[in-house]
């Protein structure tokens, strides 16, 4: 039997953690980290002799080049089988299992928080916009043309909040547009409402926002997330599934959107909402799709429900046949064993739905707390209102007797041609166009056209 020289990663917890040894030497280290432990045991039942290259290889690219090259004849912890390696270096049984997955800070964010801010989506605004401009024009065409365009706009915008305070004109075509007005404000709100039920009927919290590469590829694309990489990490190019997903790895790469970041870089961007890094797990420290990677930083880690494992197994020097022989026999026996050892070295990742309160996966019913956006941007439009009626105001009594079209005509002004059939309140008092302003008649002027 040859003495097979070990070499590998000097600290990689758990599985090699010779750093923390006062040796560095694999045979007299209490602690060596759960691979090297597990080899260890390997190679004593084996009746192998062996000895620790003491050279930090901190890559498994370099392990597997130094092993090709003889400069170790096999690695101190368990490394990915790859197609491309399996051709230059031999590997013993597999150990363990490599699950790949992202890591992205948790935002404990509820469901409710902004809910009213995003009831509407994108393409809702464009229907809502057409609506009114359609209506408007239906108005100023088939019913008056003494006003303008964008005077009916107004009108309309002043309509769909008071809807109560009108009746219309019994003319038919005045009755058609002003019901398909209503109909489509009804409409709305039908829609705020399905959306709002929607909003409340999800968990307090919102989900982890992708759990696959294509889908973490999309987030990126969008601007929404940042990828970042450190030096002789993770990449998504090793894990895509066809050549467009290669390719659109590729140009994120390009654009700037998936980042090279130095370790120090890495830790502080891992830290911060928005940037998502990858990483590969052992099986053994996974027990839920999403855990607890650092409970510290509340750093998440979300596995990938697409891609397949990866088989993890030592690496050895291929003219080393018979003492992989006997290593695999060896392994065959420790290998049931192989959590209890992991476990010695580090815990289980805790499952994120474990760690929340039970509250946090129950129903809500809206209450008033939940309306404080709401209520803050209410109070803001209505300072806004109060303060530019009192610029009206102030500014009438300035210039009541040369106030134009362009200073209000909105409010205080009238055309004489100006019929007040069309959506005229019972018993509202209407001035004519020669009236001087009084306070009793503002609110009436204001609503009747």
């Amino acid at each position: 039997m040859h003495k097979l020289k070990i070499g590998g990663f000097k600290y990689y917890p758990p599985q090699s953690m010779l750093a923390n040894c006062s040796v560095w030497s694999l045979k007299d280290c209490p602690k060596p980290g759960s691979d090297a432990e597990l080899l260890r045991l390997a190679l004593t039942i084996a009746d192998i002799e062996y000895e620790t290259v003491q050279q930090d290889l901190n890559t498994t690219d370099l392990i597997v080049d130094c092993i090709e090259n003889g400069t170790i004849d096999m690695s101190i912890l368990a490394i990915r089988i790859t197609e491309d390696r399996f051709d230059r270096i031999s590997y013993t049984t597999p150990i363990n299992f490599l699950k790949f997955g992202y890591l992205i800070r948790d935002t404990e964010k509820l469901e409710s928080d902004d809910f009213l801010l995003h009831t509407f989506r994108p393409e809702i605004y464009p229907l809502l916009l057409a609506g009114l401009l359609v209506t408007a024009l239906a108005v100023r065409f088939l019913c008056h043309f003494d006003s303008g365009f964008f005077t009916w706009i107004w009108r309309l915008f002043i309509l769909f909040f008071n809807q109560d305070h009108f009746f219309f004109n019994p003319k038919l075509k005045t009755m058609f547009v002003g019901g398909s007005w209503i109909i489509f404000a009804f409409l709305v709100v039908s829609y705020y409402q399905g959306k709002m039920k929607s909003f409340l009927t999800v968990p307090l919290r919102e989900g982890v926002p992708f759990n696959s590469l294509q889908r973490v590829l999309d987030k990126i694309d969008s601007g929404e997330w940042v990828g970042i990489i450190y030096r002789d990490g993770y990449e998504p190019s090793n894990y895509c599934l066809n050549e467009q997903q290669c390719a659109q790895v590729k140009r994120l790469f390009e654009e700037k959107k998936i980042l090279h970041v130095t370790f120090s870089e890495y830790d502080k961007l891992q830290n911060k909402k928005g940037y998502v890094s990858f990483l590969g797990v052992n099986t053994d420290l996974l027990k839920d799709d999403v855990s607890i990677y650092n409970n510290e930083n509340k750093i998440l880690f979300i596995q990938d429900n697409v891609l397949a494992l990866e088989f993890l197994s030592f690496g050895i020097n291929k003219k080393y046949r018979r003492e992989l022989e006997r290593i695999n026999s060896a392994l065959d026996m420790l290998v049931s064993n192989f959590g209890l050892i992991v476990t010695r070295y580090q815990p289980a990742f805790t499952p994120l739905r474990s760690a929340r309160q039970p509250s946090d996966d129950s129903r809500i019913t809206i209450s008033m707390i939940h309306l404080t956006t709401f209520f803050i941007l209410f109070v803001t439009l209505i300072a806004a209102s109060v303060g530019l009626f009192f610029f009206e105001h102030v500014l009438y009594r300035l210039s009541w007797k040369d106030y134009s079209l362009l200073r209000g005509v909105l409010r205080f002004h009238r055309r004489r041609s100006t019929s007040i059939g069309v959506f005229r309140r019972p018993g509202t008092v209407v001035l004519s166009a020669q009236s001087t302003y009084r306070r009793r008649q503002f609110y009436g002027e204001y609503l009747t056209y």
